[in-house]
């Protein structure tokens, strides 16, 4: 369990016992939130490291996913702690990069995780390296395996959250192999932070476009909700449905033929290398010439077993 370390929402995800006044304190100010499947693996990587290397992180994570000017407020509390590193998501660079300039300014390393700054090299947020997976090659694998494996005549991506890029940048890269195939494709965007309503509106939308053939979610939660609705429908032998991320319910959905597949970005090491990393580059020096891509890879019918009890687990 996290503790709660103060009534501004931080929260220690670990520290040494034997902590002194030379441990290396770490804070992490990203778009997470507390309680969804996906950052509670992800947090788990950080706590593992933290324990391994001895160092603090604390964690400023709240109940709901912030916006942009909520995760400037974040960064801005981090660097009032001085901290000797910084770990930041950036679904909206634009929006954080005055507060990470401070940072930047202070000296303090940064290292990006999870969704990075997609803009041109000269236009991007000076982190020592990002973390995580290639959000637009994700939808273009996912696409690319639904093509060769289903042969759809439509395709259809549901994006979970218009504001987050790398959402965006998901259903760009679904859509566009589509169209690439000659296969048309379009994306919806359905309200963030209700996979009820979600499920409405695609139902809505299965009722206006009945020969939809496949569709790609953005989100595992939703991806349940929305294979609920083609159930209802009796369309799950028609159309194709495929995720990204995984959850209990979505292997058990692959495993059953439910679900066609997932993409996995293998969070848990964007949480653990951010902290690795950040503590080899304060101890050491060391940094990377590139960044590290912890995914996209597939999760389908014929490797899913192999990953189901690390998802019991929570390390997937």
């Amino acid at each position: 369990m996290l503790a709660l370390a103060s009534m501004a929402s931080a929260f220690v995800l670990a520290a040494s016992a034997h902590a002194d006044d030379k441990q290396l304190v770490f804070y992490e100010a990203s778009h997470a939130w507390l309680g969804h499947p996906f950052w509670n693996v992800l947090n788990k990587g950080m706590k593992d490291a933290a324990e391994k290397y001895g160092v603090k992180v604390v964690s400023l994570q709240e109940n709901s996913p912030p916006n942009s000017g909520q995760q400037s407020e974040k960064i801005d509390r981090a660097i009032a702690a001085n901290p000797d590193g910084l770990i930041v998501s950036l679904p909206d660079a634009k929006g954080v990069e005055s507060s990470l300039k401070r940072a930047t300014e202070k000296g303090i390393p940064i290292i990006a995780m999870n969704v990075g700054d997609t803009r041109p090299a000269g236009e991007r947020i000076p982190y020592l390296f990002y973390i995580g997976g290639d959000e637009k090659l994700g939808g273009e694998r996912a696409a690319d395996y639904i093509l060769s494996h289903k042969k759809p005549t439509s395709g259809l991506c549901v994006n979970t959250n218009a504001g987050q890029s790398g959402l965006v940048a998901r259903c760009e890269g679904f859509t566009t192999t589509y169209k690439k195939a000659n296969v048309k494709a379009e994306t919806i965007v359905v309200p963030p932070d209700s996979p009820t309503q979600a499920a409405e509106q695609f139902r809505a939308y299965l009722t206006a476009n009945p020969d939809i053939a496949s569709v790609f979610v953005v989100d595992p939660t939703y991806t349940v909700e929305i294979m609920k609705v083609l159930e209802e429908a009796g369309k799950s032998d028609q159309v194709t449905l495929f995720s990204y991320d995984m959850s209990k319910e979505v292997i058990d959905a692959i495993e059953k033929g439910k679900i066609l597949g997932t993409v996995d970005q293998q969070q848990y090491l964007q949480g653990y290398l951010a902290v690795e990393f950040l503590y080899l580059n304060k101890e050491h020096g060391f940094t990377l010439a590139q960044d590290i891509l912890t995914g996209p890879a597939i999760i389908d019918k014929d490797n899913v077993a192999a990953v189901k009890a690390n998802v019991t687990a929570g390390y997937r």
